[in-house]
């Protein structure tokens, strides 16, 4: 199917066709990261409020369950669309690409909850233990790497967003994030700039108090902006791969 020309229809609209969703469904993709800051930002407004906030965005709660289950099951989809990919007519980059994205999911997944450190029971090694910040079995809160967390999220967050016009073009759409996701990714580097940016100490003290805990936030959102991205874009590449609506 042809791309209708630019001008004749709206963007949300061209979205939407684009990957074969109705407007109500589009809607909800374009509202759910805004509803989901301001739903855990509200909490933090009010004393009494504000234990259960803490508690749903601390360490190992239902914010990074969610985040860890987008990161795994976007992993899992991955590898599927990249084995169907392969016996497919697509070129073997696409499925390549797909690959890739899937292991990197997965080991975000595990880095997400320390490899199943707390659900499992068991212990860091002891030389782990020594150079991990939070003692626990994961890459990223070692020394010198979990200062660039911040830095991996405004990467990851722009490039994504970047990524998210590629569905004009006629070729590299198959590699970039739906359109209907792309200020999912913009949304998470924001919230990353302004965290470790000046910016923050224009903040009064509980919103900067807030915006803290609200980093899992972005971290959530970007597991399951990613899950959104295999899924949407498979739906249409094991369909043909040939058509854009």
């Amino acid at each position: 199917m042809s791309v209708p020309a630019p001008g004749k229809i709206g963007w949300f609209e061209r979205a939407c066709r684009h990957h074969a969703v109705g407007r109500a469904a589009g809607a909800l993709l374009v509202l759910v990261p805004f509803a989901a800051l301001i739903g855990f930002a509200i909490p933090f407004g009010s004393p009494e409020t504000r234990p259960l906030a803490r508690t749903l965005l601390s360490e190992g709660n239902v914010v990074e369950w969610i985040g860890f289950l987008g990161f795994l099951f976007g992993g899992i989809m991955g590898f599927r669309l990249s084995s169907r990919l392969r016996k497919l007519t697509e070129p073997v980059s696409v499925s390549r690409f797909y690959l890739v994205l899937a292991i990197v999911l997965v080991v975000l997944a595990g880095e997400e909850i320390s490899w199943g450190q707390k659900v499992l029971g068991f212990t860091a090694p002891e030389f782990l233990q020594s150079i991990n910040q939070q003692k626990e079995t994961n890459v990223h809160n070692l020394p010198i790497i979990q200062e660039l967390n911040e830095w991996f999220l405004i990467v990851v967050g722009l490039v994504g967003f970047a990524a998210s016009t590629f569905w004009f073009h006629a070729k590299r759409w198959k590699f970039g994030t739906p359109p209907l996701v792309g200020h999912w990714f913009l949304l998470i580097a924001l919230m990353e700039i302004v965290d470790i940016s000046p910016l923050h100490h224009l903040l009064t003290d509980e919103a900067d108090y807030a915006l803290a805990y609200l980093i899992e936030v972005s971290e959530m959102l970007l597991g399951i902006a990613c899950l959104l991205w295999v899924t949407m874009n498979g739906r249409i590449l094991k369909g043909g791969a040939a058509a854009r609506s």
